[in-house]
């Protein structure tokens, strides 16, 4: 572990005078190297809070660190990743909340796992080219289709890329505010 570099004394007093403790993961984990995460209470649960000193292009969410899940993004997490262009979130990820993506303005592919059960349609409001989304199909709550994330239970587009085609199969009764909103092509629903 390494940036902030703590002993094991160090991190145990920060531990009872703070519920969360920033760490760099270093150490071999299924994630992109140089991502920032905070171990939240007592370790029940991470959030990833920056992109850190990760350089990398295809940016992997890891699933795991320290041995809990990784099941929370902090909004503006990925802010300062211009040279993104592809996030593939871990099956653990559970929120992906408003900003989440902020300043990803070369972000062409999202890859949504299994775990996703709250998405916020602004999240990828700055992602101008963004075209491609995946969303794990065994994923209660929400599909991907032609460019399009689906609510499942309510029939709710949530955001459509720029060359999306929304479903005319009854998938989608209701288009969420904000959804469509950084479309500047769309001539008629």
């Amino acid at each position: 572990i390494s940036a902030p570099e703590t002993t094991a004394e160090e991190t145990t007093a920060e531990e009872t005078t703070s519920e969360e403790t920033t760490a760099t993961v270093e150490d071999v984990y299924d994630g992109s190297r140089g991502l920032e995460y905070w171990v939240i209470g007592t370790g029940y649960r991470v959030r990833l809070v920056s992109i850190g000193s990760c350089t990398d292009t295809d940016v992997v969410v890891a699933s795991t660190y320290n041995g809990a899940p990784v099941t929370e993004i902090s909004a503006g997490a990925f802010t300062r990743g211009e040279k993104i262009e592809s996030i593939t979130l871990s099956d653990s990820i559970t929120t992906i909340p408003a900003g989440a993506f902020a300043g990803c303005t070369n972000l062409k592919k999202l890859v949504i796992g299994v775990g996703v059960s709250n998405f916020n349609p602004s999240v990828l409001k700055d992602c101008p080219s963004l075209e491609s989304i995946e969303v794990s199909p065994e994923n209660a709550n929400y599909s991907a289709v032609n460019g399009c994330i689906i609510n499942k239970h309510t029939k709710t587009l949530v955001y459509a890329t720029e060359s999306a085609q929304i479903p005319s199969d009854g998938s989608v009764e209701t288009i969420a505010a904000g959804a469509i909103a950084n479309h500047k092509n769309i001539t008629s629903l």
